[in-house]
């Protein structure tokens, strides 16, 4: 279970019944996507063409339509929310690129499907060269915790 979805179904901040239906409605629709920039209209929408459902998808979003080229590509989240598409969600990239018609054919007929994720937006954004980190977090002990609050206190109160 994520934690958006442990959110709604234990509402620990008393929404109401109105945002409780938009939330489910995105927790529904929602996905992760590489979205290559059709059309922009500044203040109102994009059209983008989602590499994972192979067509062009109407997204209302005022902000987002002023910062984004007219040619690029750009990963985010979209969810459908009282019948029109929005991001919800985005990392900040923007590739300098557009995909020919023999690549997004290419993309629709990948094996087993193309699928985008935040990890693979992370992959992007990491230098190459940059030190690998584990995937499991180091364990500190009760002596070190201690002399790291001593050192942050100490930072704090001067």
């Amino acid at each position: 279970m994520s934690i958006a979805i442990e959110y709604f179904l234990k509402n620990p901040s008393g929404l109401d019944k109105p945002l409780l239906n938009e939330l489910e409605e995105i927790l529904k629709t929602q996905f992760y996507d590489l979205l290559e920039v059709v059309e922009v209209k500044r203040g109102q929408w994009l059209r983008l063409y989602s590499f994972t459902k192979g067509k062009v998808i109407k997204v209302w979003d005022k902000i987002g339509s002023f910062g984004v080229p007219e040619k690029a590509t750009i990963t985010g989240r979209l969810a459908k929310i009282r019948g029109r598409w929005y991001l919800v969600g985005g990392n900040g990239i923007q590739l300098p690129f557009s995909s020919t018609p023999r690549h997004k054919k290419f993309m629709r007929q990948a094996k087993g499907g193309f699928k985008f994720t935040p990890k693979d937006t992370l992959s992007l954004l990491l230098e190459e060269d940059a030190p690998k980190q584990s995937a499991q977090s180091r364990i500190y002990t009760q002596k070190e915790i201690k002399n790291k609050r001593k050192k942050l206190e100490k930072n704090l109160i001067n």
